[in-house]
Parts: structure tokens; C-alpha cells; sequence
């Protein structure tokens, strides 16, 4: 069991070509919403992290997963923003479930793409600094778990309830693994309440509103997000029907809309393209 410190570079440089896919929208987040931190408000369009995942393949033609992402860095039109008070004041954290369909290829196969099915996820603020992460490790059948004191952290958001997921994932002919999702995101105002963009709906999880003052600024907060990452074959672990995959950057942005548009997949789908040809450029080089 260890704490996670990342190499902002790679996932600001992801974060990069992102942005060159399809331009993030600008949110102000505040922390002093959080106990313990004073920083001030500042702008960004990407939240970066990294991310570890334990998959079992449940069928023929399915498989399952869980895993987090623990955020690393705020950027803004590819760049780091500083003072922010992450991982010096507070922790930022995912917690995930998922299934996907065989879409192409051999399951667990290099080449092989799937068609995600379900997406949950919800988005913790961690003010004690007391989290800790395990990684997946098919090897050990290991699941990557939150672990530590998580009884102060803060739920801040989550997927939204009955929202649609559009999303890929897959294995590039280098064995290394990618994931591009689009899902609604529901940020919790008070007690049993959150909002969907400007669409009030119940959540019983959220037990306050320090997630709309975290994410302060549209007023009416985005009401979808965007996750993608991406590792090399380094990190990712084969042990038969099950696959742990490690060391994948990327993270998270948002979206003015609550429903996936079909010109946002495809541009998705552009990123997810040229994410593949790096990859191979770079195994190949």
C-alpha cells in the first residue's frame, strides 16, 4: 500500500492533445471550500490524474472493472496551474465502476476495442491529506482500492443517476490500454440534492453542498464530463480472464451539455486516434 505522486509533464502533455481535439470549457474552482485550505479561486479547463483498475472478464463478450483516479494537477489550455492547494492542503480522488462489450477484436487481445455499457463514478475532496491508494495487480488478483482515513473526505460529485455513458476503451497492437468516456455528472448542492447542469435532481449520497462551492463557477455547473486516459504496455498486467492496468494518465474535463452530442464523440474519437498513433510511434522510435 503507498501514496501516488505522478508525472504532472505526461498528463499535462495529455492534457495537451485533448485540448487540441476539442477545446474544454473554463471552470473556476474554489478551495477554501474545504476545510483546512485558503488558497484562492482559480480558472482551469482539465483536471489531470492517474488512474489504476482491476478487469475481470464476466463473459464471452464482457468484462468488469473498478479502480480511482487520483487527481495530480489543474491545467488550462494544456497548461499547469499553480496554487491550486492540490495535493499540499487537500487530495482530489475517483472512485469508478464499469462494464464494456467486445466490440472488436479478442477479448483481453491487443487490438481489441469495447464499447462501454455502464460508467459510475464519484468524485471525493480528501481535506485531511489522509487517503491512501492500492494499485490493481491481476498477478496477486489485487484490486485497486481506497484505502487510509477516507471518514472526513467530502463527496463532491458523482455520475449522474440514469445518465447516458458513451464511451471506448481498447487495447492498442502495443498491449497498452486506453479509455475515452462521456457521462452526465450531477454536483451535489445540500443534503440529499444535486444538480445536473441547472436541472435540480435528488442524491442521496450527497450529504452537503461543498461540491457546488468547490466547483463554483458556471453558476449553473457543467452538466456532463469527459474522462480519458491512457498507459503503455508497461502497465498493464495479463492474468487470465483478468487484466490490471497501472501507471495510465489522463483525467477529467467538463461539458456545457447533459447529453452526449454526436460532434463531440467524434471528436473523441480523433483524440483516441491520434492517442493510438503516439503510442505506437513512441514503442516504435
Amino acid at each position: 500500500m503507498k501514496r501516488f505522486k505522478s508525472n504532472v509533464l505526461a498528463s499535462t502533455t495529455l492534457a495537451a492533445l485533448c485540448a487540441s481535439a476539442s477545446a474544454s470549457p473554463i471552470a473556476t474552482f474554489t478551495p477554501s471550500a474545504l476545510p483546512g485550505s485558503s488558497e484562492l479561486p482559480f480558472q482551469a479547463d482539465f483536471i489531470a490524474g492517474t488512474t489504476s483498475e482491476l478487469i475481470t472478464e464476466t463473459s464471452a463478450t464482457t468484462l468488469s472493472g473498478s479502480g480511482w483516479v487520483q487527481m495530480i494537477a489543474f491545467t488550462n489550455g494544456g497548461n499547469h496551474v499553480f496554487n491550486t492547494g492540490l495535493d499540499a492542503t487537500y487530495q482530489l480522488y475517483l472512485t469508478f465502476t464499469f462494464t464494456d462489450a467486445l466490440a472488436s477484436g479478442t477479448m483481453l487481445g491487443s487490438g481489441s476495442t469495447y464499447s462501454l455499457t455502464n460508467l459510475n463514478f464519484q468524485v471525493y475532496a480528501d481535506p485531511g491529506m489522509n487517503t491512501t491508494f492500492t494499485q490493481a495487480d491481476a498477478a496477486t488478483n489485487t484490486g485497486a482500492t481506497v484505502n487510509g482515513t477516507t471518514g472526513d473526505d467530502i463527496l463532491l460529485g458523482e455520475a449522474a443517476y440514469g445518465g447516458a455513458v458513451n464511451g471506448v476503451a481498447g487495447f492498442d497492437s502495443g498491449g497498452g490500454a486506453y479509455l475515452n468516456a462521456l457521462e452526465g455528472f450531477e454536483l451535489c448542492t445540500g443534503n440529499g440534492t444535486a444538480t445536473v447542469g441547472a436541472v435540480a435532481v435528488a442524491a442521496p449520497d450527497c450529504k452537503g453542498n461543498t461540491g457546488r462551492q468547490f466547483f463554483s463557477q458556471p453558476s449553473s455547473f457543467y452538466g456532463m464530463t469527459s474522462s480519458e486516459f491512457n498507459n503503455t504496455a508497461q502497465g498493464v498486467i495479463v492474468n487470465g480472464d483478468s487484466v490490471s492496468i497501472t501507471n495510465a494518465t489522463g483525467g477529467i474535463d467538463f461539458r456545457a451539455s447533459a447529453v452526449p452530442e454526436p460532434t463531440s464523440l467524434a471528436l473523441f474519437g480523433a483524440a483516441l486516434s491520434a492517442w493510438v498513433f503516439l503510442g505506437r510511434r513512441k514503442r516504435q522510435g
